[in-house]
């Protein structure tokens, strides 16, 4: 077999349950924790030969090089750092790979794909995430499915196919969006769903790609947005809330922005208490987003009263984005950009196939 000349996958370990082992060798049940040493993990994989970094893959040898953390963590430690550590890597080594895999905790990796489908515009190459429920050296664990298959979408380009040129989540039998990705379960194998777009892939028997759905690759080449402003607030509307608490809490020093997390499509109380808060908010230049909190909604603002009096006040819609997606792609907003106005305007624009508006 000639070598193929297009580069392989790198695979990235962040840690997690995937890469997790008992803290204790001599005690099996002792609490779990991320190994140190990515060849371990990915030594359990058949058809992986560790030597050489080659795993075969529809009778082909695909490069599989290997990165891992200084300290992989589990994944409730992720921090904006992080993120940006990954896009820098990715950014960094663009050009010597065809895919990237990152191997990450399941409690917010879907954060991580989010983030990553913002702060890396003009990607025209896989970026896939994938973890376990179960850890790889556990009996029935998810992770060799779950760890193989993510190669395989990454090294399509390798294996001849039209690549996946954008962030993406693969788990149980399905790849999804990463920005249209949320965490529902912590007991099952189908552990992620996109409540408000539809799977890109299915994978059985044969890798099942709908093409259709999958973003265009971009005309202009690979950059970062590698600041990110986390100055936020996040607010989980319930009934009985006592809104004295969120007056105090927006009016704290250096918060740029507040996430009102409402009900069905986008309402709220009406209280004056809770129109005070937000009228003073969005008076001293705070951006205030509305995002629902059903799985599967559309904010639409000033279809009901009460969210009609919001939008006279400056809030602004998330459309059907995942709260994952509307965080971080605030997050990525603020850190570009000081105005206000300019954040408002670019949150209500489609940016990596997060979200779409009303109209459409």
């Amino acid at each position: 077999m000639q070598p193929n000349p297009i580069p392989g996958v790198l695979v990235i370990y962040t840690g997690g349950t995937i890469g997790s082992w008992p803290r204790d060798p001599q005690i099996p049940l002792s609490p779990l924790k991320p190994t140190t040493d990515i060849k371990k993990v990915m030594g359990m994989l058949p058809f992986y030969d560790s030597n050489a970094n080659l795993l075969r893959l529809e009778n082909a040898l695909v490069p599989v090089d290997t990165f891992s953390l200084d300290e992989p963590i589990d994944s409730a430690r992720i921090q904006v750092c992080d993120w940006q550590n990954l896009a820098q890597l990715i950014y960094t080594r663009y050009t010597s790979y065809s895919g990237f895999v990152i191997l990450h905790g399941t409690d917010t990796l879907a954060y991580t794909a989010s983030a990553l489908s913002f702060m890396l515009p003009g990607l025209n190459k896989p970026v896939v995430l994938t973890g376990a429920q179960r850890p790889i050296g556990q009996s029935r664990s998810d992770a060799v499915q779950n760890l193989m298959t993510a190669i395989e979408i990454a090294a399509q380009e390798y294996l001849g196919h039209q690549p996946i040129p954008e962030v993406t989540v693969f788990f149980g039998d399905r790849l999804l969006r990463g920005n249209r990705s949320t965490k529902v379960s912590s007991r099952s194998y189908a552990a992620f769903v996109s409540p408000c777009f539809p799977s890109l892939a299915k994978a059985g028997v044969q890798l099942q790609i709908r093409r259709e759905l999958v973003l265009k690759p971009p005309s202009d080449g690979l950059s970062i947005r590698n600041r990110i402003d986390p100055n936020l607030v996040c607010f989980d509307l319930f009934p009985g809330m006592n809104f004295s608490f969120m007056q105090h809490i927006c009016q704290t020093p250096g918060l740029r922005g507040i996430i009102l997390k409402s009900f069905g499509s986008g309402n709220t109380p009406e209280t004056q208490e809770f129109l005070e808060a937000i009228a003073n908010a969005t008076r001293a230049g705070k951006i205030v987003v509305n995002v629902s909190q059903c799985l599967e909604a559309q904010v639409m603002m000033g279809k009901y009263e009460s969210s009609a009096r919001l939008q006279e006040l400056g809030v602004i819609s998330a459309h059907d984005m995942t709260f994952e997606a509307a965080l971080t792609k605030l997050f990525v907003l603020l850190g570009q950009n000081d105005d206000i106005t300019c954040v408002k305007e670019l949150f209500g624009q489609e940016i990596a196939g997060e979200m779409l508006r009303e109209s459409a």
